[in-house]
């Protein structure tokens, strides 16, 4: 993988991005990305990739819910009560991480 902006470049191995998040958070990312936006997907008001990140740091949990969405046997109308629990938790944490579940 090769980053680049107008001064510098530099290589950054993806095995060391994937080692450092770890295999079922790199599984989850293609969700992550799109539940957050992208080219085809609006963003939540106000909230761009850093603080979906961030909220992802503070409630991990969620990670299960991308990774059953990201199951290639999932269809759309099947999307169980827990994971659009952790989706709808996921929502409120960017918004507010110092909420507390009710």
């Amino acid at each position: 993988m090769e980053w680049e902006n107008s001064k510098h470049s530099r290589f950054i191995a993806v095995h060391d991005v994937v080692t450092m998040l770890g295999v079922q958070k790199c599984h989850a990312l293609p969700i992550f990305h799109a539940l957050t936006g992208c080219d085809t997907v609006s963003y939540f008001s106000g909230k761009g990739k850093k603080s979906a990140w961030q909220a992802w740091s503070a409630f991990p949990e969620v990670t299960t819910a991308f990774l059953e969405l990201s199951d290639s046997d999932h269809s759309a109308g099947d999307i169980s009560e827990s994971t659009m629990s952790l989706l709808e938790r996921f929502t409120v944490v960017m918004y507010d991480r110092t909420s507390e579940p009710q």
